[in-house]
């Protein structure tokens, strides 16, 4: 049933991601223009939306974005869902950008694998990044150290990895990589697209580091009513919530 639904969202996803890359029309007819009260005349005619899905990925504050990031993300272009053949629940993220200066790749995937038997995410496979130079690869800073040799002094240049949204391409097993980010994709950032664009998130989920996506928010929602409702029949000591464990673990991962 659920695979039905799945389904159905991933065309409806086509259609926003159309709309985002500016390949369907978003214009305001003259007639909805008049029947909506609309002012029309000073529309600027824009390809998409400008830094939709920069935005997204910052304002939903599960990526690690450094400042090398933010410039490569300007040319991401689109982000999108494609179902795998074989296992339903397989999927792969697709990130398209546009041609720049930081690397040749037009398209970086990254694709979930899940255990039949369970259906929990078994691996992940990830694509190689085709980056201009070091320079330009964000998961790495290099820094120009002063080394005193004598009477001269010699500038020399020091390479340290560091996190970067990049690193989420890398393969992985299931012992070192988050093990809800399939379902952060899937159930939460695409469908929430929009409301990460704006960032008025919090004004729909008042849970804690944008859970909603698990389900568990909804089970505790249900106990609570049931508990406020065995409230009115009999006073009760109040119980204090339940803590939410399961910080995410961040690997270090290697593009080529």
């Amino acid at each position: 049933m659920k695979y039905k639904y799945d389904t159905q969202y991933f065309q409806l996803y086509e259609e926003i991601s159309k709309i985002i890359r500016g390949e369907l029309s978003t214009a305001v007819t003259p007639e909805e223009a008049q029947r909506y009260g609309i002012d029309n005349s000073a529309a600027e005619a824009t390809e998409g939306i400008p830094d939709f899905w920069k935005k997204v990925l910052k304002n939903c504050n599960y990526f690690t974005i450094n400042e090398k990031d933010e410039a490569v993300l300007e040319f991401l272009k689109d982000v999108r869902l494609k179902p795998v053949e074989g296992n339903k629940l397989d999927f792969t993220m697709e990130f398209e950008f546009r041609p720049n200066e930081y690397f040749s790749n037009t398209l970086l995937t990254k694709t979930f694998y899940h255990d039949e038997k369970t259906d929990d995410v078994e691996k992940t496979v990830g694509c190689s990044i085709s980056w201009t130079s070091q320079e330009k690869n964000p998961r790495i800073a290099i820094k120009n150290k002063k080394v005193k040799k004598g009477k001269k002094v010699e500038v020399k240049k020091t390479e340290t990895i560091v996190p970067s949204f990049f690193d989420i391409f890398a393969d992985q097993t299931k012992d070192d990589f988050p093990t809800n980010e399939g379902s952060f994709f899937k159930d939460d950032m695409l469908p929430n697209s929009l409301e990460y664009y704006l960032n008025i998130m919090d004004d729909f989920d008042e849970g804690e580091g944008g859970d909603s996506f698990d389900g568990e928010e909804d089970e505790d929602e249900e106990s609570q009513d049931d508990d406020d409702k065995a409230a009115k029949k009999k006073p009760a000591k109040a119980k204090k919530p339940a803590g939410k464990a399961g910080e995410e673990t961040k690997k270090e991962c290697k593009n080529q």
